[in-house]
């Protein structure tokens, strides 16, 4: 399932080699595409405890329509080459795993709420010798709201605690967009185990 395989290897689906059959040979070319080099980190990311939880996600998304459709968002972001794009789409992956929290606090309390950070998803860090410190969720949704509904994101969107981290979304979006996509795969995961704050507060 290319979603599954998309949440594993935080890339997009490309092809890595070719079969050539004929009536009486098979051979195999491979064609190693670029790639990130990524390396999972800490318990639970080798082994059977790895397959396990691939098999969990795989699971959920026939047996959930609506993780299911969360996990293609994820894809999808994964796919985008556009490092701005990939805030906005990220942020609509958790923000549609926080649909049961919405009601009326708002997409952005509700995606914190999701992630165990009520109180702000703080990232701090260094750039060419200079910090950022800001609330990641916070700069996402408005990111997203503003590409969402047609308009060009401006400092001015950002409230005061925030308006430091425009000029990094202006100039290495894709420092926002990594942090983004990390609280995704730690949400998936969440959700297929069961243990989401969205999933359990129906």
């Amino acid at each position: 399932m290319k979603e599954v395989n998309s949440w594993s290897s935080g890339e997009k689906i490309e092809t890595f080699g070719y079969l050539i059959l004929d009536s009486k040979n098979s051979f195999f070319r491979l064609t190693p595409p670029t790639t990130k080099k990524r390396t999972r980190l800490g318990f639970g990311n080798t082994g059977d405890d790895y397959l396990q939880q691939i098999q969990k996600i795989i699971e959920t998304s026939k047996s959930d329509e609506h993780f299911g459709f969360a996990l293609s968002i994820f894809k999808d972001a994964n796919s985008e080459s556009n490092p701005k794009f990939k805030i906005a789409r990220y942020f609509n992956c958790l923000e549609c795993l926080a649909s049961n929290l919405k009601k009326s606090i708002g997409s952005r309390k509700a995606v914190k709420i999701l992630i165990g950070l009520e109180n702000g998803a703080i990232s701090e860090i260094n750039v060419a010798g200079k910090k950022y410190r800001y609330d990641v969720i916070e700069v996402s949704g408005r990111i997203r709201d503003k590409l969402f509904h047609g308009k060009q994101f401006n400092k001015k969107d950002l409230n005061e605690e925030s308006r430091d981290a425009y000029e990094l979304y202006d100039s290495h979006p894709e420092k926002i967009a990594e942090s983004m996509q990390g609280y995704c795969e730690m949400e998936i995961a969440r959700w297929a185990n069961g243990a989401s704050n969205g999933k359990i507060k129906n």
